[in-house]
């Protein structure tokens, strides 16, 4: 279930109610997705990355193929190498064609 506020994910016999501007980043490998929130916690479902992206609000961006992040979590973003870091410390790869339009979005915020 999706609200404009928070999102409600369910795996197994768990169901968790996480809201957007808590997540840091969502990581996914084929239909199982890892949602990093708060401080170090994280829940894995089994949901698309198309899915999920469907239902975020406008500051996430997904920045490669299994990855998408919360535009307000970005502590530093390194243009030659093409990696981002998030206030949590993780490090992620943005794809060259997700780093313009990334850029684009940054740039058009500020």
């Amino acid at each position: 279930m999706y609200s404009k506020d928070f999102i409600l994910l369910t795996s197994g016999g768990t169901l968790l109610k996480i809201y957007f501007k808590s997540i840091r980043f969502i990581k996914t490998d084929n239909y199982l997705s890892t949602f990093h929130y708060d401080d170090c916690k994280f829940f894995t479902c089994c949901i698309s990355l198309k899915k999920v992206q469907i239902h975020l609000p406008d500051f996430f961006t997904q920045i490669n193929r299994s990855t998408i992040i919360n535009e307000n979590e970005i502590s530093q973003v390194f243009k030659r190498e093409k990696i981002l870091i998030l206030n949590d410390g993780s490090r992620h790869r943005i794809s060259y064609r997700r780093f313009k339009r990334l850029k684009l979005k940054i740039m058009h915020i500020s």
